[in-house]
């Protein structure tokens, strides 16, 4: 689930004070992520030119020995595979209608089974069929616990590697994209609503949406094309980037793909799901506070 922030802002009611006052906040939090995400960048360069090899990122570091992958089943990457597929055509199909418009949205109940139960259902079913596929896809073989305070910190510190180059990309695309273009989510929270539907976009956005989708493309997607169709890592990488991007719909695709290409090189290489799931939600939780104090005033 991504967060156009810079089209929010562009758009943005401009109402009182206090409001631009807001926006200073969120425009000074997002260029100190973003200035800290570049000097780790300029770090990791400048080691690479003096030779160091300990300056990669822990984010990047890798954990498993060369021919050496944490197994994951055919059978769950496939099915895995075949749901991202079928999200992928129903978006192209709907390319060329008028799509859902925040005032024709399903109830609360309706929207929360959308956004949050079925989700975690498939999730729930992908994790059932990969428990149910032998020993040696044992859950506990790839879902690794054991070191998840250097886990949570690798997280940290990927989130704020892609916010530099995120943010450039959503820069540039801010310059052709349209109010039309936004996240339905973000267009509800445009459209002012009331504060448990706020509460399930949080939730959908900075919970389930990470907890899931990272499953589906890093757990499943990845590992399938490394393992089962045996391409090599770099191009399982970007497939599995651009394959998120597009996902998460074709005017977000540009501005999307360098947070999807560092979370992929980051599974593909630490096999940490915490990592990527702690990157997915700071990188969603924080375009989400800066969009509420953009266009909500704090």
């Amino acid at each position: 689930m991504q967060w156009n922030l810079l089209l929010a802002v562009q758009n943005a009611p401009e109402e009182a004070a206090e409001v631009s006052t807001s926006q200073g906040l969120a425009g000074l939090l997002l260029l100190l992520v973003a200035g800290y995400g570049a000097y780790l960048w300029l770090s990791w360069i400048q080691g690479i030119l003096k030779g160091n090899a300990e300056s990669t990122p822990a984010c990047f570091e890798k954990s498993s020995p060369p021919g050496m992958r944490r197994p994951v089943p055919m059978i769950a990457a496939a099915v895995g595979s075949i749901w991202i597929a079928t999200n992928l055509f129903l978006l192209v199909s709907k390319l060329s209608g008028e799509g859902m418009q925040p005032e024709n949205l399903p109830d609360f109940p309706s929207l929360a089974l959308q956004v949050v139960g079925l989700p975690l259902g498939v999730a729930g079913f992908l994790l059932l069929v990969w428990g149910l596929s032998g020993p040696s896809y044992a859950l506990g073989s790839y879902f690794k616990f054991d070191r998840w305070k250097d886990d949570l910190l690798a997280g940290a510190e990927l989130w704020l590697l892609a916010m530099p180059p995120t943010l450039i990309l959503g820069m540039l695309a801010s310059l052709w994209k349209t109010p039309d273009d936004l996240h339905i989510l973000l267009q509800i929270l445009r459209s002012g609503t009331e504060p448990e539907v706020v509460g399930l976009i949080f939730v959908a956005a900075a919970v389930v949406a990470p907890l899931v989708e990272e499953l589906l493309f890093r757990v499943l997607l990845l590992n399938g094309l490394i393992q089962h169709v045996r391409l090599t890592v770099s191009l399982s990488v970007v497939l599995t980037a651009a394959t998120f991007s597009i996902a998460h719909g074709v005017s977000d695709a540009l501005q999307l793909f360098p947070l999807a290409l560092c979370l992929s090189w980051s599974s593909a290489r630490r096999e940490s799901y915490i990592t990527v799931v702690i990157a997915h939600v700071l990188f969603n939780s924080f375009m989400l506070m800066l969009t509420l104090l953009r266009l909500n005033g704090g």
